[in-house]
């Protein structure tokens, strides 16, 4: 299990739109980026493939929240 200590990158990315953007609501997150999905005529092949990847991560992020009882960006 990835610790907080490990938190990098996209993972990190991720966790800081959430809490900027959709008011640190990962359903309103997750909603967006499905919504997003389901028009793809309107991004490119490689924004596609990005917010599949984030619905992908979304849910290990979630998961190391609720079994720590933290909001990860206390941590970063």
């Amino acid at each position: 299990m990835e610790t907080t200590q490990t938190l990098e990158g996209l993972k990190r990315n991720i966790v800081l739109e959430r809490d900027e953007i959709y008011n640190g609501s990962w359903e309103k997150y997750e909603n967006d980026l499905r919504q997003r999905l389901n028009n793809p005529a309107k991004y490119k092949w490689t924004t596609i493939k990005n917010i599949e990847e984030t619905l992908e991560i979304i849910p290990s992020l979630r998961r190391l929240e609720t079994e720590m009882g933290i909001n990860l960006t206390e941590l970063l």
